[in-house]
């Protein structure tokens, strides 16, 4: 089975980038001890003041299915959802890499 790899970009509502970050940060920490999570990153991309990046790698598909699915999940996107003025997800199967 191959690696899940997430890449988003999400954007926030004017005001609300620092409050957003504040709840991403928690988040990115639980689900680094999600036991299928292998990483976990989160970039600001330069240049724009409500602009970041999240980068994940989960082991297999049932992994980030656990992960997606949670009750934890479900509260976080509960909670920040009015702070996100657009998301682009992007899910892909690894081909290559150096953690594979």
């Amino acid at each position: 089975m191959s690696k899940v790899v997430v890449n988003a970009e999400i954007t926030t509502h004017e005001g609300h980038f620092d409050e957003f970050m504040e709840s991403m940060k928690v988040h990115a920490a639980a689900s680094r001890e999600e036991p299928g999570c292998e990483r976990f990153d989160v970039f600001v991309q330069r240049k724009s003041e409500n602009t970041l990046i999240v980068y994940e790698i989960y082991k297999d598909q049932a992994a980030f299915d656990e992960h997606a699915n949670s009750a934890r999940m479900a509260a976080y996107r509960e909670a920040t959802g009015h702070m996100v003025a657009g998301r682009t997800l992007r899910i892909c199967d690894m081909v290559d890499g150096s953690g594979g």
